[in-house]
């Protein structure tokens, strides 16, 4: 009888040798029968011994989960035999190296491409190669007109709103027109002398708003005299009002007149060749950049228009006698600007 209890201490202690090999082994739980040993299939093989730490777990299934629902790991920390591995261990390193994270390829073109944040809209579009490019509407250009190239100063007079208000009222007394403005619409190109020998002195003449001294014609007020353009004896073209602006350089037409005055007009002081040239230069010019004009007279001349329509002095003793910038001046005038139609004639 005791030999028969001496058998389990022995496979006992077989167990444990073998344990302590460090053999690996692999165990699968299945139900086995307590009283026989045999596993429920039918299969007689023996139950692989576990390791010590599946010996440790096991007892723990004994005490709290009978059924062994707890998975038994192996360790494959540093201390232990290299053969021994923690499945949990390999099984992470074998997800890792079979599906690495994925990442999307940057390209360096994209790393260096500026983002529009503060108006994504107006990116510039790139067309295609094979985009045709839309027609683009030019309107023509008008050639250059010659008669525009002419060198103008622009030296002002006294424009204020006093000048302003006796230009308005001497429209009104002497000529009969109301109007807001002291504009005028020109039809005719009046030709002057200034009868001295300075440019100052001539300019000093007109920069005033009112004349100085006493009055010869009372009734026709004190508005001071100003044509629209100054030409020194050089030749030189100086505008000192605004060509549709009124300026009191003639009586009875010069609502509708531009005024030139040359400097000169004396024995001492004659007009020069180079004012010839500017004055039908600035006559050129004038036309073209109002084509209504007709007439191109002298101040001599302006007598010829009193017994017409075109005379609209209210004053009948209102007259002077000119002799600016006499006959010779107007016929070399003339004869330069004879493609330009103009009249002198009513």
């Amino acid at each position: 009888m005791r030999r028969i209890y001496l058998i389990p201490l022995l496979l006992a202690v077989l167990t444990t040798t073998m344990t302590c090999s460090g053999e690996k082994t692999t165990s699968v739980k299945t139900p086995v029968d307590n009283k026989s040993g045999n596993v429920e299939n039918g299969n007689t093989a023996p139950t692989p011994h576990k390791p010590p730490v599946a010996e440790k777990n096991a007892s723990k299934n004994q005490s709290g989960d009978p059924a062994g629902k707890k998975n038994i790991q192996t360790d494959s920390h540093p201390g232990k035999s290299p053969e021994s591995k923690c499945l949990p261990c390999e099984k992470n390193k074998n997800s890792n190296t079979e599906n690495p994270p994925i990442q999307t390829p940057v390209s360096e073109a994209t790393k260096t491409l500026p983002v529009s944040v503060k108006n994504p809209t107006k990116e510039k579009k790139i067309p295609h190669k094979d985009e045709k490019k839309p027609t683009e509407t030019v309107e023509p250009k008008a050639a250059p007109n010659p008669d525009l190239n002419i060198k103008i100063i622009d030296k002002p007079v006294i424009w204020n709103e006093m000048r302003r208000q006796m230009s308005l009222d001497y429209l009104k007394d002497r000529f009969g027109i109301i109007q807001k403005e002291p504009t005028i619409d020109p039809k005719m190109i009046v030709i002057h002398h200034t009868h001295s020998g300075s440019f100052q002195s001539a300019f000093w003449t007109f920069q005033p708003v009112k004349i100085r001294g006493k009055l010869r014609y009372p009734k026709a007020g004190r508005l001071n005299l100003s044509a629209h353009f100054l030409v020194d004896r050089a030749g030189r073209i100086y505008r000192l009002i605004p060509e549709n602006i009124f300026g009191r350089h003639i009586i009875g037409i010069g609502y509708m007149a531009i005024g030139i005055e040359n400097v000169g007009g004396t024995k001492r002081f004659p007009l020069t060749y180079e004012q010839l040239k500017a004055n039908v230069a600035l006559v050129k010019y004038l036309k073209a950049r109002f084509p209504g004009i007709k007439w191109l007279i002298g101040h001599h001349e302006y007598l010829k228009f009193k017994k017409t329509p075109l005379w609209k002095e209210k004053d009948p003793k209102y007259l002077t006698y000119k002799p600016d910038p006499g006959w010779r001046f107007m016929r070399n005038l003339r004869n330069r600007v004879k493609h330009l139609n103009l009249v002198s004639e009513p």
